[in-house]
């Protein structure tokens, strides 16, 4: 959805980029470019997790409108989103509209949380609908920790590019469930991923993204394994009886949740 005013065109970032979404979204670009539009406001209020997809996607529309000597802004950026592009050592490049985000809070002071991460386990079919609503549940679950916000996004950003990966590239049949399980060990929160999609090995996968390399360069590269390898503390593979077994561990500060 796109609407142009004097000049000022605002799209709706989409929240699948594998869909028809994305191409009515690069099309609307393009439409505003057509049009002589000066400045394009790309609107995040939607995206409250994002994927590297997502962030590629908005790279793409940027370049776009670099070309064309046309403004780029991004607004209505979460703080989650912004911590992503972060991790990426992209904020410096992404032009987001003043006051539309800020740092995430780290404590969750004055609210009243457990201290000890209980087991949640969860099992689903590999589709857009579902991975969103396992993400919010298991979002309910976390908020009753004393995790911090920061790291409670990390661990649903991580969650969520894994398993889009796992539905977009593992090939796996619509009847073929993806298993997830969380649990506490020690002062880490433990992730455990199972699917019997193709095999890949995020371990044997370097990231080859330096923050003074090329900017051409960190997007070939790919972000996906990276924005996972910056977030997680340990990763784990193991393929076993045609299934893929992915265990991420996340450090977390027991006494103050950072």
């Amino acid at each position: 959805m796109s609407v142009e005013i004097d000049n000022i065109a605002v799209i709706q970032a989409p929240l699948d980029t594998y869909t028809v979404e994305k191409d009515n979204f690069i099309g609307s670009i393009n439409h505003s470019i057509i049009n002589c539009i000066d400045v394009i406001y790309v609107d995040c209020q939607k995206l409250v997790s994002v994927t590297s997809s997502h962030v590629s996607l908005l790279w793409e529309a940027m370049q776009l409108c670099k070309e064309q000597n046309i403004q780029f802004i991004l607004r209505n950026v979460s703080n989650g989103v912004y911590e992503v592009f972060k991790v990426l050592d992209l904020d410096a490049f992404f032009n987001v509209e003043q006051d539309s985000c800020s740092s995430m809070e780290h404590s969750k002071t004055g609210e009243i949380a457990l201290s000890v991460v209980l087991p949640y386990e969860s099992e689903f079919r590999p589709n857009v609908e579902n991975i969103i609503r396992e993400k919010l549940k298991l979002d309910q679950y976390l908020k009753n920790t004393s995790i911090s916000h920061k790291i409670i996004y990390e661990i649903e950003t991580i969650f969520y590019e894994v398993t889009t990966n796992m539905r977009r590239h593992g090939q796996i049949t619509s009847n073929e469930p993806i298993k997830f399980s969380l649990s506490q060990m020690n002062d880490s929160v433990i992730l455990h991923f199972e699917d019997s999609g193709v095999s890949f090995d995020l371990t044997k996968h370097e990231a080859n993204y330096k923050p003074d390399q090329a900017i051409k360069e960190r997007m070939k590269n790919g972000l996906g394994v990276l924005m996972i390898r910056k977030m997680a503390d340990s990763i784990l593979y193991e393929r076993r009886d045609d299934k893929n077994f992915l265990t991420i561990s996340k450090t977390w500060n027991i006494d103050n949740g950072k």
